[in-house]
């Protein structure tokens, strides 16, 4: 986190896989060594049909960002299981 909490950086499955992949001790690693400053992240009012098409084209996790701050994050199994009813509601995930 920057200056007022700002968000710099993001670890997703998909870096820590890449880490595995390259060898890093995930017993030993830091998390400032696979943070991925380049993430994709969703507005808070982005449709959650737009999230659903994000997540087919092959993410996992989106940030949600509001004021430029992520407030919260929607992940495939969140929402799977808002709209299956195992969970909080889909109002609540998006």
């Amino acid at each position: 986190m920057g200056k007022d909490y700002e968000f710099l950086e993001f670890i997703n499955e998909g870096d820590v896989l890449r880490a595995i992949d390259r060898g890093m001790d995930l017993k030993q690693v830091r998390a400032q060594d696979i943070t991925n400053s380049a993430f994709v992240g969703v507005k808070e009012d982005t449709t959650l049909s737009c999230v659903a098409r994000m997540f087919e084209m092959g993410f996992q996790v989106l940030p949600v960002v509001q004021d430029g701050k992520v407030v919260r994050s929607i992940t495939r199994h969140g929402l799977l299981r808002a709209q299956l009813g195992l969970g909080p509601s889909v109002d609540e995930v998006g």
